[in-house]
């Protein structure tokens, strides 16, 4: 059985529902062991199954099994008594199967698209609406106002119920997001086969009352054939992983169809005069007004999807995306604004660039970096009044706009102030993984003249870690790396850090002095304690400089200590009312040209 084709499962079922179909007398047992096997195929399907898709594919197995206990349990009943019932014991199990199915059927719509079904069950609901008014038109209400209504009614009413929940499972099934290859087409078509089925087997004693109703069961016996074939299909298990979200993902026409025939159905009925009746026409008035409620409120989340959706195009096209201040076009357009409505001298524009900010890229890592300039954006706005405009130009360079001359006074002193407080970037990183045989070894920051930064550990002698430089015949020929003997031996007994600390990964090939793990990084962070003895060998060599004093660097860091740098800035401001005409471009390079000026005098 585990070599069986998918496809050779409803196979088998067309061979044993024909004998059905045909009334030869062979058809029970055929019908019965053709359902057995499936019962079976569907459990050992369920056995291949593991984590979240075994409970769903459980609940449909177990529905077939409830059919097929039915089944038997009827036969049985049938051969003891000899004659046929209308109500049974046997009709308890066959209507356990609807819910059964269902909720196998709905557990797996939810693992597939979790908190993505909003859409998928307003459509279910709608279609849900008319498919149940026509059920109660001309099968449920018929049924209760008939003059023999008893306990054989009652059950045949419950089976057009089990229908409708057939129909909201394949309704979400379809709409849902998601893939609908594989196992899907056949879950569909066995849910459209047993309502189609269920509804002729409904209708034919009004349609043909001499037919023998018992001949379509081979149409039932090929839906339980393909629940089956689902479960055993090989892809199985991938329908109830989460679907990827696909942005590309568009309106399917079937959605537009169903929903256009379910507004026009209920209206159709009252046209043809079908509720000629008070009570009719109450029933087709309720359900038109649910319908409605369900169109209107898929509407409405329709109009508010697109309403974000514009709201983020426009904000990600006027805004930084790494700070959240307004970028550069929309400055202008401010500034532009602001010059056409000036009063007061103003506007002022307070031109900022980062001293140093290189350097922590060059031994933090571009992380570090990041975080700099989304904490300098944070003080910056927590600095300004709610009248003035923050925006980032791009790089380490900041724009604080001022409306009027008289708001800006003092504000340079303010900005200075703000930015040049230390900024902890993160913790230092720590040691994990394997457990270590020893203590981690002592480690030291050395950083090249011209942009070389790494880790080193503390055994290898200071001449073979540094010993090519970029003077070097051997020298790689790219300046701004590090040196490649810095590379190979750099902390080979670190491990990564923690996902708070920012790494700076090195490559940790072996080297003589301590063994590599193929998973070793390490970080700038990692190096020794200021208390830390450095070895008597591992004193730098002339190759090894400082970093520009731009930036204060620590020198070390202590695993477990935060690591904080502080920035210098320089501050160029320019007033529209000391300017010609002045523009929003001349505005910005008057107050960049102050800029520079003052960070030449720094210097």
């Amino acid at each position: 059985m585990k070599r069986l084709p998918t496809v050779a499962v409803p196979a088998i079922a067309v061979i044993a529902g024909l004998p059905t179909f045909l009334g030869w007398s062979f058809a029970g047992t055929a019908y019965t062991v053709g359902f057995a096997l499936f019962v079976v195929l569907a459990w050992l399907g369920v056995r291949r199954q593991t984590g979240r898709a075994r409970l769903p594919y459980a609940l449909i197995a177990s529905a077939l099994t409830a059919w097929l206990a039915g089944d038997l349990l009827d036969a049985f009943l049938s051969w003891r008594f000899d004659q046929a019932f209308e109500a049974s014991p046997a009709d308890a199990l066959w209507i356990a199967g609807y819910p059964l199915l269902t909720a196998g059927l709905i557990q797996l719509v939810r693992l597939r698209a979790p908190g993505r079904l909003r859409e998928a069950v307003l459509d279910g609901l709608a279609m849900t609406v008319v498919v149940s008014t026509l059920f109660w038109r001309f099968l449920i209400s018929p049924a209760i106002v008939a003059d023999d209504f008893g306990p054989a009614q009652i059950l045949g009413i419950l089976y057009p119920f089990g229908d409708v929940l057939f129909f909201v499972a394949g309704a979400l099934l379809v709409l849902a997001p998601g893939g609908r290859s594989g196992p899907t087409r056949y879950l569909v078509a066995a849910l459209t086969i047993t309502f189609f089925g269920d509804v002729t087997i409904s209708l034919t004693p009004y349609w043909f009352p001499g037919f023998d109703d018992s001949r379509l069961d081979g149409l039932l016996l090929l839906a339980n054939s393909l629940l089956a074939a689902a479960l055993r299909h090989p892809s199985a298990a991938r329908l109830a992983e989460p679907a990827t979200l696909d942005a590309d993902e568009r309106l399917h026409p079937g959605r537009v169809v169903f929903l256009g025939v379910s507004l026009l159905a209920l209206p159709s009925l009252t046209d043809l005069q079908i509720s000629d009746t008070v009570l009719g026409r109450a029933e087709i008035m309720t359900a038109m007004v649910l319908l409605t409620a369900i169109v209107l409120t898929r509407f409405m989340l329709v109009v508010r999807a697109q309403e974000r959706g514009r709201s983020a195009l426009s904000h990600r096209a006027t805004h930084d995306q790494l700070t959240g201040l307004i970028n550069r076009q929309e400055l202008h357009h401010r500034l532009t604004t602001a010059l056409g409505r000036a009063s007061g001298g103003g506007p002022v524009v307070h031109f900022l660039d980062l001293n140093g900010f290189k350097p922590i890229n060059d031994r933090y890592g571009h992380a570090a970096g990041d975080r700099v300039l989304v904490e300098v954006a944070r003080r910056l706005q927590a600095t300004v009044r709610a009248t003035e405009t923050v925006a980032r130009l791009g790089g380490d360079e900041f724009v604080v706009v001022s409306p009027t001359a008289a708001g800006a006074a003092g504000l340079t002193k303010r900005l200075r102030q703000a930015i040049e407080e230390p900024i902890v970037l993160s913790t230092a990183p720590t040691f994990c993984g394997q457990p270590q045989a020893e203590p981690p070894l002592p480690s030291y920051i050395l950083a090249h003249p011209v942009n070389g930064v790494g880790v080193a550990a503390g055994p290898a002698p200071a001449k073979s870690i540094l010993k090519t430089s970029p003077h070097d015949p051997s020298w790689p020929g790219d300046p701004t790396l590090p040196p490649r003997d810095l590379i190979e031996a750099a902390a080979p007994r670190l491990v990564a850090a923690t996902p708070d600390a920012i790494a700076f990964p090195l490559a940790a090939t072996a080297s003589p002095h301590a063994a590599a793990s193929p998973h070793t990084t390490a970080s700038p962070h990692a190096a020794a304690s200021p208390h830390t003895t450095a070895p008597p060998h591992a004193a730098a060599p002339a190759s090894v400089a400082t970093l520009p004093p731009a930036a204060t660097l620590p020198p070390a860091a202590t695993p477990g200590k935060p690591v904080s740098v502080t920035v210098q800035v320089s501050i160029g401001v320019a007033v529209a009312g000391a300017l010609t005409n002045p523009t929003s471009d001349s505005l910005l390079a008057a107050a960049d040209a102050a800029m520079y000026s003052e960070k030449a005098l720094t210097s």
